[in-house]
């Protein structure tokens, strides 16, 4: 299978996960035959503030400098071990055609991805994927989405499952035109001990990553190897970026943005030494 892997420019969690992902790939026989990236940079939900000041505003001052020194202490790692630095290199390691990309709606990407006339596309973008790209792919595009679909669709469902207390868990699902839907491929559940915060939860999501994509790739190609859940509730859930309100009603309940303890995982995340 040829697949195109499309991302956004993301050192801190997207290029150390990818870093992993891809000499797995290949060892199951994978073709990786493109790596393209995005620049493109929304604010979140409805809100027009940078999103610095949202995660700011939202998370509160003590949070978002713990999560400033998760980010600078993965980078740190990152360097120290010689793992690659940015897209570019992780492409040259590999061999891999690499490019760069406004958004996913520039139209050199829909030519780009006409040209190679990939199986799959695998995806890791802030955006919603427009049709013309969607279609490039013979198989269709594969997506990851932190929560057990149909349920708890939309921005940070880790927080609204948690407030919920409903089952934390994983979906890699094929992509259609709406959020978060498309058939599911593969899914899995989080344990309480791997979900303490929501950087704990992200961690341990983007670590199991490798293989789960390689259970959502052969789901892709043969319906009857795919792994899915029934859960409860049965109708579909949609969560919009999270306000004040419902922030002050996580903290609240006991949810947690990111521990002390997780900055040790910042480490092991950019060293990929797990």
């Amino acid at each position: 299978m040829r697949l195109i892997i499309l991302c956004a420019d993301d050192a801190i969690w997207a290029l150390p996960c990818w870093t992993r992902t891809i000499p797995r790939l290949k060892e199951a026989g994978f073709t990786v035959v493109g790596l393209v990236t995005t620049s493109y940079s929304p604010s979140i939900g409805k809100s027009d503030m940078p999103a610095y000041r949202w995660y700011l505003s939202r998370f509160g001052p003590w949070n978002f400098l713990k999560l400033a020194v998760f980010a600078m202490v993965s980078r740190l790692a990152s360097k120290l071990y010689g793992r690659p630095q940015s897209f570019a290199d992780l492409a040259d390691l590999h061999r891999i055609s690499f490019f760069r990309f406004g958004s996913v709606k520039d139209p050199d990407l829909v030519s780009y991805l006409q040209t190679e006339g990939p199986d799959t596309v695998t995806i890791m973008v802030p955006e919603i994927v427009p049709d013309s790209v969607i279609k490039t792919a013979r198989l269709g595009m594969i997506n990851q989405h932190p929560s057990l679909l149909p349920n708890n669709k939309g921005l940070f469902p880790y927080i609204y499952v948690f407030m919920k207390r409903e089952q934390q868990g994983v979906t890699l699902h094929s992509i259609d035109r709406r959020i978060d839907e498309g058939e599911i491929l593969h899914q899995y559940k989080l344990g309480p001990d791997q979900t303490h915060s929501m950087v704990q939860t992200h961690y341990e999501v983007m670590h199991a990553y490798p293989e789960s994509l390689i259970r959502a790739l052969d789901g892709l190609a043969d319906a009857n190897s795919r792994n899915v859940f029934t859960v409860e509730p049965k109708e579909p859930s949609y969560n919009r970026a999270p306000d004040e309100n419902v922030m002050k009603n996580f903290f609240k309940s006991g949810g947690r943005i990111i521990r002390l303890q997780d900055l040790v995982r910042a480490w092991r995340n950019g060293s990929c030494s797990e």
